[in-house]
């Protein structure tokens, strides 16, 4: 079964074509697959500050890397309660 199966599941579900949706994950696996499934946007979410922690996740071919998902609200939405 490839990684990539679930992300392409629920798009099909939402009917909306992958390369208008967006992937967020933290694992470099899942960052993969949704750079294989053609998602119009993977975020990938860096949980540690080891060095080098996102420039793997751009290695793997996330688009923008954020620190955690409060992040990610903060960005999209404005300020988090």
């Amino acid at each position: 079964m490839p990684a990539n199966r679930i992300p392409l599941e629920a798009t099909d579900r939402l009917g909306i074509a992958p390369a208008r949706a967006a992937v967020v994950e933290d694992a470099l696996a899942g960052v993969e697959a949704g750079c294989r499934g053609s998602f119009g946007l993977v975020v990938g979410i860096s949980r540690t500050r080891a060095p080098g922690a996102e420039a793997q996740l751009r290695a793997h071919g996330t688009d923008v890397v954020f620190p955690g998902l409060t992040a990610v609200a903060e960005r999209v939405c404005g300020a988090v309660p």
